[in-house]
This record gives structure tokens, sequence and C-alpha cells, in this order.
């Protein structure tokens, strides 16, 4: 049985970044996947503390709860990141779990290995703006990050002109969309 974990940034439990990751969950469920959500706004995370730690051991120093996150990215098969944007960039609570994610790599000078192997990733993005261009440069630098940590895209979902937290569940063709990305990722 494959195993997939969702990250959700976003503050709201029920808008668009939450929509989409839940369809996507749904199909993986339909398709025979345990799967995992993590809502990053009830979770204490706090940020990295540059202490290199982790260069030399499994892990973080910091305890808090990424240990869960750390555990579920370990065992997954798949994981799923999303995040509305805010002023340019994911929110807040997403980029502290980004830069948290330092001890998937293990080494140090610069020599980094992976700790927990390949991931397939789905990353997931709503914004107000209609352009789905208008934001592409960041999003393409946040791949560059997360493949890095071996979470490689396998697809990525941007939800455009969700200016109203309940656009995406109004989209049929991004709601299918959403769902038949969760069955591959279960495959």
């Amino acid at each position: 049985m494959k195993k997939v974990v969702a990250l959700m940034g976003s503050p709201r439990k029920n808008g668009n970044t939450a929509t989409i990751i839940g369809e996507i969950l749904k199909g993986a469920q339909d398709a025979g996947a345990e799967t995992n959500l993590f809502n990053l706004i009830d979770m204490n995370i706090k940020p990295c503390v540059a202490c290199y730690y982790c260069r030399q051991h499994e892990g973080c120093a910091v305890k808090d709860d990424m240990q869960a996150v750390y555990e579920a990215i370990k065992n997954a098969d798949a994981v799923i990141m999303g995040s509305p944007v805010y002023m340019f960039q994911v929110t807040g609570q997403m980029k502290m779990l980004m830069d948290r994610l330092y001890p998937l790599l293990s080494g140090e000078n610069g020599s980094y290995a992976l700790r927990y192997g390949k991931k397939q990733t789905v990353t997931v993005y709503s914004q107000g703006a209609d352009d789905s261009n208008y934001f592409q440069e960041y999003f393409i630098y946040n791949q560059k990050v997360l493949d890095m940590l071996g979470l490689e895209a396998v697809d990525h979902v941007l939800c455009c002109g969700a200016n109203d937290r309940r656009f995406a569940a109004g989209n049929s063709a991004l709601m299918q969309r959403a769902y038949a990305i969760g069955k591959k990722l279960a495959e």
C-alpha cells in the first residue's frame, strides 16, 4: 500500500489550497493509498536555528512537531506540499517547514546525500492573481529547493483567481484533475 503525506501551509482549513489537497488525498485514498494530512497552522513548528546538528545526526536538535513530519516523509512514497501565495511567496507556516527540511540531507561541506531517498512530490498553490505566470519564477525556485531535498515534482497544481475561499470547490475541471493526481500517486 502506498503512503501519501500532505503538508498544508494555509491558515484556512476550508480554503482553496485545503480543498485541492483534500481532493488529491481523496483520489489517493480511493485508489488504496494510506494518507496523512498535516495542517501546519495547528502545529508547533519552530524556526531553524542553524545549529547544524542535522549534518552529523539523523533528525533535528529542535524538538517540536517537525519530528512527526520527518517520520511521515521518511515513510512516504509521495508528498504533497500546498500553500496559498502571500506577498509573492508561500505562507510563513510553509516557509518555516521548508527551512526545517534540511535534515532530509546528510553530509556537510557541499557533499550531501538524501537520507530517505527520492519522493514523488506534488506542489499545490492558490493565488488571487488571474495570470498563471505571475509567480512562476518563485514556483520554479521552490521546486529547485525541493528537488535538492529529494522531493521531486511529478505534478503541480495552480489555482488562479482564487480570491474567494470557495473558488476551487466550484471549479469541476480543477477538482477532477486533483482527484486524478491523487489516484496516480497511489499507483
